[in-house]
């Protein structure tokens, strides 16, 4: 039997999940209502948290405005905080026109 040869990862290579464009499709199609279902720690909630921060950064909404539904407190609690930490990011990334910035840095009962 001849041997196969199998080609090693490219080091250095960015790490792309083959579900890329769903990702991509939950934080950027902001205009849709999107059901999202998958298993634990496939990155629903980080999928969740750019969306909302999007949502946000764009002026399509405030935080005030969004109501995201958890089965648990610590699982809010999670979130919240995983928002906050992107919203401020969000303020302070030189990268980003100032009108995101300044969206990013107002965040009213968070």
């Amino acid at each position: 039997m001849a041997e196969q040869a199998v080609n090693p990862p490219v080091v250095g290579a960015p790490f792309r999940p083959v579900d890329a464009e769903q990702r991509n499709d939950i934080a950027q199609r902001l205009d849709e209502t999107l059901f999202v279902e998958a298993s634990a720690g496939t990155g629903k909630t980080t999928s969740l948290v750019e969306r909302m921060v999007n949502l946000v950064v764009t002026g399509r909404t405030t935080l005030d405005r969004i109501a995201a539904i958890t089965f648990t407190e610590a699982a809010a609690a999670e979130l919240r905080d995983r928002v906050r930490q992107r919203l401020e990011e969000v303020a302070v990334d030189p990268a980003r026109p100032e009108e995101l910035r300044q969206a990013g840095a107002s965040m009213p009962g968070w």
